[in-house]
């Protein structure tokens, strides 16, 4: 299996139009079709 790994770091209370980034940008990478997102809170 071939494929990308793609990473943000954010600080977690960061927010975009309203609602916290790490949602955000896992909504956004649904909406592309783009499964297996991973949060943590480190």
């Amino acid at each position: 299996m071939n494929g990308f790994q793609l990473t943000f770091f954010t600080l977690q209370d960061r927010t975009h139009e309203g609602q916290p980034v790490h949602q955000w940008l896992m909504e956004a990478a649904w909406s592309l079709n783009i499964r297996g997102v991973t949060v943590i809170a480190a």
